[in-house]
């Protein structure tokens, strides 16, 4: 383990376009016909491959606009049903990349409580994410939920199938929240007013939520479950780049997150 929980919901649809008659073309011939190469000189159909980099937003609007062939990384869900569907593009199902909701474990300084220093209250967030909710209205169903560390969509599935269908996980946010109830009960928090309190002075959790595409609705998702918990959250919106210097470049006791 890394020292850093994580809370799964994966999203291994990647969204990728290739124009008919892509990088690399084929002849298509009849069962008893042999393939037609494209050309009587050896080597490969295409003489040259030019690499760029796309951004995300525009890949839409470039690719529909002959500035590249085929695109190879996942869309956002929006963009990718617009071009469901239109002449000359050709979407790809295919496993893309997973997200996650990353708890700081760091103990608290003397007289401060940190909830997820408590290895009860991170298994309890286990139940109070719903990753059927991410994946079915979030993602639009481009996105499987994700209890291991290999995707439902991974060759490997089968290796870690009976750990993940024996888990036991699934979206139950009474039972996590009395979960929670214990955990800092027992840690020595009261509940003042409906709000987590240590020593007098009230629990707030800083979240840190990606606005470049949907992550932003995980993160407002992840903030009113906790709400409901009796945490008071102070949610931050970030780029990438800022968000991980915050998240990986900090020491966790600092508490930037």
């Amino acid at each position: 383990m890394t020292g850093r929980t994580r809370v799964r919901a994966a999203v291994p649809l990647a969204l990728s376009l290739a124009l008919a008659g892509s990088l690399l073309p084929g002849a298509v011939s009849a069962q008893d016909e042999a393939a037609a190469p494209p050309h009587d000189k050896p080597g490969p159909a295409a003489e040259r491959l030019l690499y760029n980099s796309f951004f995300v937003d525009r890949a839409p609007l470039d690719i529909q606009a002959d500035e590249m062939d085929l695109y190879l990384f996942g869309l956002k869900t929006e963009a990718a049903q617009d071009l469901r569907g239109t002449p000359g593009i050709e979407l790809i199902d295919a496993p893309a990349t997973a997200v996650s909701l990353i708890l700081n474990p760091a103990p608290a300084r003397e007289g401060e409580l940190n909830p997820f220093s408590i290895p009860e209250i991170r298994d309890a967030m286990q139940f109070l994410v719903n990753r059927d909710a991410i994946a079915q209205d979030i993602y639009q169903g481009a996105g499987q939920p994700m209890i291991t560390h290999v995707g439902p969509s991974d060759p490997d599935f089968l290796t870690v199938y009976d750990i993940d269908r024996g888990s036991g996980i699934s979206y139950d946010p009474e039972l996590a929240r009395e979960l929670i109830a214990e955990a800092m009960t027992a840690a020595g928090a009261e509940l003042v007013d409906g709000s987590w309190a240590y020593e007098g002075q009230p629990i707030r959790i800083k979240l840190i939520g990606r606005v470049e595409d949907e992550r932003r609705d995980i993160a407002d998702l992840v903030r009113s479950e906790l709400e409901q918990a009796g945490f008071e959250v102070a949610i931050t919106y970030d780029q990438f780049g800022p968000a991980v210097q915050k998240v990986y470049s900090t020491d966790p006791q600092a508490f930037e997150w």
